[in-house]
């Protein structure tokens, strides 16, 4: 939790810096024999932020490289799309099919170009 926590004050730092800010980090903190609502697939993560913020799930976006993170989203009925890089290219190698018509993009700034509408 303590390097999580420091990797986390790096960004929150980095993107200070630039400008920026994050207004919320949202992550899972309990292990796989838990069980819990929060680790994906289950969508009780992105349902929190919904709730935190007050949006529409529709207004949300899951960026992602695993199946884990897509089915996720879709869950909680949210847009999703896949970035190849780290698990990436795996993930669309191995499940193609039941990604459908989900967006693909070679990697983070390639997918948030597009969203942007930069590219």
């Amino acid at each position: 939790l303590d390097d999580l926590n420091a990797m986390h004050q790096r960004l929150h730092d980095r993107l200070a810096e630039l400008g920026g800010q994050i207004d919320a980090i949202f992550f899972c903190p309990h292990s796989p024999e838990e069980q819990c609502a929060c680790r994906k697939p289950r969508p009780g993560l992105l349902l929190s932020v919904r709730d935190r913020f007050g949006v529409a799930a529709s207004d949300l976006l899951v960026i992602g490289d695993s199946l884990r993170d897509l089915e996720s989203a879709w869950v909680a009925g949210v847009a999703a799309v896949l970035v190849l890089t780290g698990k990436g290219s795996r993930t669309l190698a191995e499940h193609r099919e039941r990604l459908g018509e989900t967006a693909v993009y070679r990697d983070l700034a390639a997918a948030a170009d597009a969203i942007l509408g930069v590219a």
